[in-house]
């Protein structure tokens, strides 16, 4: 379990306390307490800078939390960026009732607009602080908040006829495949992290083959034999990116039958 800063809690809790003390101070009691269970949410699920499918994590936030975002056609929805952090922060920032949100930007960061005006009197307390610096974001005139969250490179990073060929256009076999590639594809850098092998590579090169991430398997035939441990970062952001377009092919296809 990842942990905030000790300052986070201290905050918190002195907030609390001081709360106590006065009784027309139940609301902001109320609000710490909340940002305080976000707090101990976002300390067990946050997963550091990744790479993620802006329009997936929009469509989830939308039915966990009724955010209604919204985003700009033409917009690059594949991005590099904290997703679990900015999720906090949109809860901390106390946007559900300001619905809906419309997400903008360009290539290097988003924008989320209010479609009121935001009481600058909820734009406070030690989670909102913590996550705003952690993401490097900012807050505009209390209705727009912008985030650096870089889009990754164009073009589609995973050939879909390789792909179709390999599941024989069986879509309940297409979506074990990408279960598995995703599963056993994080292992497998996990333990290139450690010990760089070319057989690990190897391995990983004949499952992305095979879900048409025609990239990632040169890229990974090339480490094969060139064996340089300094280019797993390339690999994995590569990966990265085959997986949040895998997995945004999923999330469209819908649950299972």
């Amino acid at each position: 379990m990842k942990l905030l800063p000790l300052e986070v809690w201290e905050e918190l809790w002195a907030g609390l306390e001081g709360g106590l003390q006065e009784p027309l101070s139940l609301p902001d009691l109320r609000w710490l307490a909340r940002q305080g269970r976000w707090a101990c949410e976002f300390s067990r699920r946050d997963e550091g800078p990744q790479l993620f499918d802006l329009q997936v994590w929009a469509r989830d936030l939308n039915q966990r939390h009724d955010l209604q975002l919204q985003w700009a056609e033409g917009l690059p929805t594949l991005r590099r960026g904290r997703p679990q952090a900015l999720e906090y922060l949109l809860l901390a920032l106390g946007w559900r009732g300001f619905a809906p949100l419309r997400i903008g930007g360009d290539d290097a960061e988003l924008t989320f607009e209010a479609a009121g005006t935001v009481d600058e009197e909820s734009l406070r307390g030690p989670l909102l602080a913590y996550l705003l610096a952690q993401l490097g974001a900012r807050l505009d005139d209390g209705r727009l908040l912008r985030c650096p969250c870089p889009a990754q490179q164009s073009g589609v990073p995973v050939d879909l006829e390789a792909l179709n060929r390999s599941c024989m256009d069986d879509a309940e076999f297409e979506r074990e495949l990408i279960e598995t590639f995703t599963a056993e594809g994080r292992r497998q850098l996990a333990s290139l992290a450690f010990n760089y092998s070319s057989h690990t590579l190897h391995s990983l090169k004949g499952s992305a083959a095979m879900v048409g991430a025609l990239r990632l398997a040169e890229m990974l035939g090339e480490q094969e034999k060139a064996l340089q441990k300094d280019r797993l970062p390339e690999l994995e952001a590569e990966f990265q990116r085959v997986v949040a377009f895998l997995q945004s092919r999923v999330e469209l296809s819908g649950p299972r039958g």
